[in-house]
């Protein structure tokens, strides 16, 4: 039995649902949970100038995605990080730091899976190589607005695809400030976003 499947693997959800990390079960995934706890979880690791929550940065992929022409992308770009509900934001840095990249990469796959069924859209939407480029593009664009040193400090190669300039316009939307205005913001964009999909 793998470490994954043991009661470590376990996670409870706002709802009272149970999450297996090693086989998510789609039917224990419903929305509300999903943008509870992104609207919770703040981008940086805190490091930020005002409260960011992951909840945010994701309705701001979706914003900065519709400006670079690409809102045949919005649900893919809403959910990319959706599986944070559930292993949190944990940085880049860190998972690099602890030698835990392509581990934490194959359990991310499995959970995009889960979420992408039970939730009604094809898994392929966060698979576009376009939404790691625009979410490249926004992590450049939130430490501009919300750290000290603008991004300087950002230790990845910025977006072959876009000029971070570009875009500065574009900015971030105001409910993400706020914990329950980026939670509401966050499923309302859901069912209007997966109303369209399904026309």
């Amino acid at each position: 039995m793998s470490a994954l499947a043991t009661p470590a693997g376990i996670i409870e959800m706002h709802s009272g649902r149970v999450i297996n990390l090693a086989d998510p079960d789609p039917a224990t995934i419903v929305i509300r949970d999903i943008a509870y706890a992104l609207s919770n979880q703040c981008r940086f690791a805190g490091n930020v100038s005002r409260f960011w929550s992951v909840a945010a940065h994701c309705l701001y992929a979706r914003r900065v995605g519709i400006a670079a022409g690409y809102p045949h992308l919005k649900l893919g770009l809403q959910f990319h990080d959706a599986h944070e509900y559930v292993l949190g934001d944990i940085t880049t840095p860190t998972a690099n730091a602890i030698g835990a990249a392509a581990r934490l990469a194959a359990i991310k796959n499995t959970a995009d899976e889960a979420i992408a069924a039970a939730l009604g859209f094809p898994v392929d939407l966060l698979r576009d190589p376009v939404i790691k480029e625009i979410d490249r593009l926004v992590l450049f664009l939130e430490a501009h607005h919300l750290q000290r040193n603008r991004g300087a400090t950002l230790m990845v190669e910025p977006p072959s695809m876009f000029d971070v300039r570009d875009f500065l316009r574009v900015r971030p939307p105001a409910v993400g400030r706020f914990r329950w205005t980026a939670r509401h913001a966050f499923v309302a964009a859901y069912h209007r976003d997966l109303k369209e999909l399904h026309r």
